[in-house]
């Protein structure tokens, strides 16, 4: 299971952002700059790029390989891997 999230936390304070307008986008000296810039979409990005080489050299696998995006770190994706797994979704307590 390969597993990231594409959520991205709150903007909050603008003024916290430094120069930065935080929906710019802004790329400076390779560095880029504005929400979620740098949060799991270059994890996420590293592993389907895993996913992809070991498939162009013919990597066989005794389980199943899963590539797993989910939209939310606290909220949705307690779920996820037990569902991927087999282990079925679980409940709550």
């Amino acid at each position: 299971m390969l597993n990231g999230h594409i959520d991205v936390v709150p903007v909050g304070d603008l003024d916290s952002w430094s120069d930065q307008d935080p929906f710019s986008g802004l790329l400076s000296a390779g560095q880029l700059y504005g929400r979620g810039a740098c949060d799991m979409k270059g994890g996420l990005v590293a592993a389907l790029w895993a996913v992809r080489a070991c498939a162009a050299a013919g990597c066989r696998y005794a389980v199943t390989l899963y590539w797993q995006a989910s939209k939310a770190r606290r909220t949705a994706a307690w779920a996820a891997t037990p569902f991927c797994t087999g282990a079925g979704a679980p409940t709550r307590a």
